[in-house]
């Protein structure tokens, strides 16, 4: 058990170190290089941009010529846009976790967006937010976080079998501040990598064949209290939900009913919370009738030796968008690939 936690913890936070900051993308979701930022920005074609070693200003060119962004697409529609910018009393671009945000919220359209409209989208939010010189030094952040998330994503893909957790996240963590300078690095990446290192060193333990379950257990423990603040905070109310679940199915096997629960609810976490947990019972079991009732249709529709099978199809098609919204019907499409 203590050997499971620790895996999954390494798995969560270097996961999110090789992978999400590495673009997220699976094979052909294409994500734009440094070139093809400098050359979205300065509106033209990028086997005509110029080289990326060229000094800011020619990079950041911006032509009058640029199409204007396209209406969000349907996995950003009824959205708003993450994070922000922030500039210092000189008002310069200062980079911060926040404009990471901005970047991955359009980036996160990658397979459904070319990157060159995704990179046109990111610079006209950037326009829209600041001004000089700030706009173009965030362009210009821009282009090497672009640049960070394409090395980032070949090192993951070269690592060797052989080498370890610890090594390879230091190979990341090397590549973060030769891309940003340590001081810029450590204010993206700071709480990530102090994460990263307990969740790596929480894995040593509880692989330690000298130490037994309760000596790790102890050691595992006390690396907790070593998390960075929000993180920690997250993990608390994590294992709270957790507890909560684990308690309420307990309860409802030993006979308690709904109001019992709501009591031991309100007991542990006052009347606000216990209305919201409410909220998200009637909303889960609403939610679970209509899939259950679509799932029930669909396999009659299917059995139905009466309709050819592009009738089938169709009738299902209908069925789904009479029951879904568009975001729903992506997650009824989403269970049944994974077989839940």
């Amino acid at each position: 058990m203590i050997r499971q936690l620790g895996l999954f913890l390494v798995a969560v936070v270097l996961g999110a170190a090789l992978f999400w900051m590495a673009g997220g993308g699976g094979p052909g979701q294409k994500t734009a290089s440094t070139h093809d930022v400098a050359a979205e920005v300065a509106g033209v074609a990028p086997e005509t941009a110029p080289d990326p070693g060229a000094s800011p200003r020619q990079r950041l060119r911006m032509s009058s010529r640029r199409e204007q962004p396209r209406e969000p697409e349907l996995s950003l529609q009824g959205t708003e846009v993450g994070g922000g910018f922030a500039v210092d009393a000189a008002g310069n671009f200062v980079a911060t976790t926040d404009a990471i945000a901005v970047f991955e919220y359009f980036l996160s359209t990658t397979g459904e967006l070319s990157p060159e409209e995704i990179l046109r989208r990111i610079q006209a939010e950037i326009g829209k937010r600041l001004g000089p010189p700030a706009d173009a030094q965030a362009t210009e952040f821009l282009g090497r976080y672009m640049s960070y998330r394409d090395r980032a994503r070949a090192l993951g893909a070269g690592h060797s079998e052989e080498a370890g957790l610890r090594e390879r996240f230091q190979r990341v963590r090397d590549l973060r501040r030769e891309m940003f300078g340590e001081e810029v690095a450590d204010r993206l990446f700071g709480q990530e990598d102090a994460a990263a290192e307990i969740a790596i060193t929480q894995r040593e333990i509880a692989e330690d064949p000298s130490l037994s379950d309760q000596e790790k257990a102890a050691r595992i423990a006390e690396l907790y209290d070593d998390l960075p603040e929000p993180m920690r905070k997250a993990r608390e109310e994590s294992m709270a939900a957790i507890k909560l679940r684990q308690d309420e199915e307990k309860m409802r096997r030993d006979g308690a009913d709904e109001e019992q629960i709501r009591r031991m609810r309100v007991e542990r976490f006052g009347e606000e919370a216990a209305d919201r947990l409410d909220a998200l019972d009637r909303e889960d079991a609403e939610w679970s009738s209509r899939l259950l009732a679509f799932r029930q249709e669909r396999q009659r529709i299917r059995s139905d030796s009466s309709l050819t099978a592009e009738q089938r199809e169709g009738a299902v098609a209908r069925l789904m968008e009479e029951l879904f919204d568009e975001r729903e019907r992506i997650r009824v499409l989403a269970l049944d690939e994974i077989g839940e």
